[in-house]
């Protein structure tokens, strides 16, 4: 199983009955330290939708990396995502992107930006943005949390997020 940072990008959907597994190799090194490494390299996505089911996997050659380090006003990570699907190659993107997370006192804060372009055998030509701002506070025993996301689009493709915890992120949404 994997899960990275807040499975935005990649997760195991982990409350369904069956959960997004992945068969492959994953490197993590530094953990929590001032500097971390992780790698992944997926040969299979065994999807939620169970063996039997046309999309209940995913032929892959995915790579997943991601360097992280501690700095003055939070965790800096730079990662990308490179999937790369046999059987759905209208979900092969190349994902590159910057993370900033942090807190101090009772706030917390979000930045992320990351740019995702076809890949591998996507038969589609795009270059899509994504954007996340927010900030909370933490209020008594509750945190009150605001802020914005932008899956971009170009009229014909949508950024696709195809391995997240998608269930997380569906809610309100503004058209443009």
């Amino acid at each position: 199983m994997i899960n990275i940072d807040d499975q935005r990008f990649v997760g195991t959907v982990g409350f369904r009955q069956n959960s997004q597994s992945y068969d492959g190799v994953r490197l993590t090194l530094g953990g929590e330290r001032r500097l971390g490494f992780d790698y992944a390299w997926i040969g299979r996505v065994n999807r939620v939708f169970g063996a039997d089911h046309p999309l209940g996997h995913f032929e892959s050659d995915s790579h997943l990396a991601e360097i992280r380090s501690q700095t003055g006003v939070g965790t800096l990570a730079v990662y990308g995502l490179w999937l790369d699907f046999g059987n759905a190659p209208g979900l092969s993107s190349q994902t590159l992107g910057v993370r900033l997370t942090g807190g101090e006192g009772s706030w917390s804060w979000r930045a992320e930006y990351a740019r995702q372009s076809d890949y591998a055998n996507q038969p589609g030509d795009f270059d899509l943005d994504y954007l996340r701002l927010e900030v909370g506070r933490q209020v008594g025993p509750g945190q009150l949390t605001g802020g914005m996301e932008v899956l971009g689009g170009d009229g014909i493709a949508g950024l696709q997020t195809p391995l997240a915890t998608l269930h997380k992120f569906q809610g309100w949404a503004m058209p443009s």
